[in-house]
């Protein structure tokens, strides 16, 4: 894929910005390609990313792909152009990608962005620490009828843990919890 990073200036109309800060300008009389083949301008991996996905020129996108694109969750017709605009999100397969104009809405883009990129590591945090709390109080909830798969324990305890740093009360939630279950 040809580098666009950088840029903007004259012609510039909108840009694309990534979870990982990665930020891509289009000029607006631009043919601009998105998908998972080489000769795109911008290239995403994933197996659910079309070798052709979508093109963009000025402010339309033309879906080309299988698995289609959302435009703020909402997935948009196979070959109809759909207008895009500063502070839409595009989902192509599994890649994020917020829609950017001018120096501001870039800006606001960016820190919705970084705050995005900031709950799901508190998200992955939690849920880590509800595996562990269930390894650690695991002995207490066998023989007692209170058995649940892994997963879904270690959800729920992420979900509680979440909400107890909200509130600022660990061990009260955690006893509390530990009742509940062993119940």
């Amino acid at each position: 894929g040809r580098d666009m990073e950088g840029g903007g200036g004259e012609g510039s109309l909108i840009g694309l910005l990534f979870p990982d800060g990665k930020r891509v300008r289009i000029k607006s009389d631009q043919l601009f390609l998105i998908g998972r083949g080489e000769k795109n301008d911008l290239v995403l991996k994933g197996k659910e990313v079309s070798t052709s996905h979508c093109k963009i020129i000025g402010d339309l996108i033309l879906d080309t792909s299988t698995n289609g694109i959302r435009i703020n969750g909402r997935r948009i017709p196979k070959g109809k152009q759909v207008q895009i605009k500063p502070g839409n999100v595009l989902r192509i397969g599994r890649h994020k990608v917020r829609v950017f104009g001018d120096r501001n809405s870039e800006t606001k883009a960016q820190k919705i962005a970084e705050e995005e990129q900031k709950q799901r590591e508190a998200r992955q945090t939690a849920y880590v620490e509800g595996l562990n709390f269930y390894e650690l109080q695991c002995p207490k909830f066998k023989g007692k009828g209170k058995e649940l798969p892994k997963s879904a324990l270690a959800r729920g305890l992420a979900g509680q843990i979440l909400m107890a740093r909200a509130n600022e009360d660990h061990s009260a939630f955690r006893d509390r919890l530990i009742a509940k279950m062993i119940r």
